[in-house]
């Protein structure tokens, strides 16, 4: 297999990736404050009525977030211990936990969609290629009903997984260091906020712009956009 030939499997391999790194411990505790500001930009603007949908929830750092502000939520994962992870989150909050679905990267994402009236896309949809990134972007977009909120996060040309990382025939990046465990992953990056922006379909956008931060010398960057379906 020769670096510009990302195997069909891609996807699968980043769900056993992350399921290895749930099991390990290897989870957020806390929202991403940029996250915090754009929720509640929209819960003030126009409500969250319905419920959200946090897509690759991981450990549910957002779902208690969204639990806080009396939000109905559902979550999605690829990783079978990252379910386990926010049970048990979820019974140390004293809270409900929301239900949580297993994805197949193997099969079509919008059949396995549960039903939701708004979607919130933090740092997940683009570990794999770039047809199926493009594809699971859609299939939510695609799902939203006429108002329904939109929030999207992931890396730019800026970020580590950019820089760390090595161009593919199909567009999409493979880790070559060992950051955080992801050496391997495959991923998508957008060129640029023109890109993103036109990757999301059937979107209003509200607002889209980038926040990051610099930790021993290596820099995070990402994008972040927010709108409403038209």
């Amino acid at each position: 297999m020769t670096p510009d030939a990302p195997p069909p499997s891609a996807g699968q391999d980043n769900s056993q990736l992350w399921n290895r790194l749930y099991e390990s411990g290897a989870y957020l505790w806390y929202p991403y404050e940029v996250a915090v500001r754009v929720v509640r930009r929209h819960l003030a603007a126009d409500g969250f009525p319905g419920t959200i949908l946090d897509h690759g929830c991981g450990s549910g750092n957002h779902l208690e977030f969204f639990a806080r502000l009396g939000l109905r939520s559902v979550g999605t994962e690829v990783a079978p211990n990252a379910v386990e992870i926010v049970r048990t989150r979820f019974r140390g909050a004293m809270l409900p936990c929301p239900p949580i679905h297993l994805v197949d990267l193997a099969r079509p994402l919008a059949p396995q969609l549960p039903a939701f009236d708004h979607v919130f896309v933090w740092g997940s949809v683009h570990y794999n290629r770039r047809a199926r990134v493009l594809e699971d972007i859609a299939a939510l977009a695609g799902r939203l009903p006429k108002g329904g909120a939109f929030i999207l996060s992931l890396p730019n040309r800026n970020d580590v997984a950019y820089s760390q990382s090595e161009a593919l025939a199909d567009g999409s990046r493979r880790f070559t260091s060992d950051i955080s465990g992801q050496r391997g992953a495959v991923v998508t990056i957008p060129e640029s906020e023109a890109d993103l922006i036109g990757w999301c379909r059937g979107i209003e956008v509200r607002d889209c712009g980038t926040f990051g931060w610099t930790i021993g010398g290596r820099r995070s960057e990402l994008h972040f956009l927010y709108g409403v379906k038209a």
